[in-house]
Formats: structure tokens, sequence, C-alpha cells
């Protein structure tokens, strides 16, 4: 499970409801995730997505953009 910083998160959606650590620990109780990893790039490049063996993403039913409002 891939944690966006709070600062990134404020920038490309809005201020989180949840603080950083506590998203992390509420996702690391969770028995479906293998693994958490924090502040991990809003928009994800395939190098980190090698980088960390990560084989799935999901994203919300919201539209991913990136900083400058374009699609991703």
């Amino acid at each position: 499970m891939g944690i966006n910083s709070d600062d990134e998160t404020t920038i490309m959606k809005a201020h989180p409801v949840l603080y950083n650590k506590e998203r992390c620990n509420l996702f690391k109780h969770l028995k479906w995730v293998d693994a958490v990893i924090e502040d991990t790039p809003y928009t994800t490049p395939l190098s980190f997505l090698d980088e960390h063996n990560i084989r799935n993403i999901v994203h919300g039913d919201d539209e991913c953009r990136d900083a400058n409002g374009n699609l991703v």
C-alpha cells in the first residue's frame, strides 16, 4: 500500500482528513495489506513500481490529474 505525503495530497487533491502517520497506521492493520510504503509519488512512474515490486495500483473513482491539471 502506497501512502502519499500530506503535502502532496494537499497539492494534488485537498487537505487530508487523516495525517500521513494516521493513514499509514490504519492501512498497516488491514489483513489485505502486505506492506505500506510512505510518501509515495501521486503520479507513479514505472521505475517506482519496478523498484518496489508493485503489481497493482488502485485509485478512487475521481479523475487522477497531475499538479498542472493534466490527466494521468
